[in-house]
């Protein structure tokens, strides 16, 4: 029997922000996202960084957002890094559960 693992978050947090980088190569967004990760660590922000090539671990996700919510920072970066080979529908569900309804669960 596999266990599941449920990430509830608590309702006093206000809806996140959302910031999309896209752009052709050679334009500056791994820079822009270089810098934007540095100045969160710099301001003591917790940052996860969760990068989906083939394939959609939620359960690996869970876990690093059980380490984020563990470390009692004030505020926190989340970076997801998407192939274009990641399973699409499967990406925007979790991220509809994530970011609207505040849960994940594997």
């Amino acid at each position: 029997v596999q266990a599941r693992k449920l990430l509830r978050f608590p309702q006093q947090h206000s809806m996140p922000k959302l910031c999309c980088i896209t752009g052709e190569v050679g334009v500056g967004k791994s820079f822009k996202i270089r810098k934007i990760i540095a100045e969160a660590q710099q301001r003591g922000d917790g940052v996860v960084q969760i990068c989906v090539l083939d394939s959609l671990d939620v359960l690996s996700i869970i876990l690093d957002l059980f380490k984020l919510e563990a470390s009692n920072v004030k505020h926190a970066l989340i970076y997801f890094n998407l192939s274009l080979q990641s399973p699409l529908s499967d990406v925007n569900q979790m991220l509809f559960d994530f970011l609207v309804s505040g849960t994940l669960s594997d």
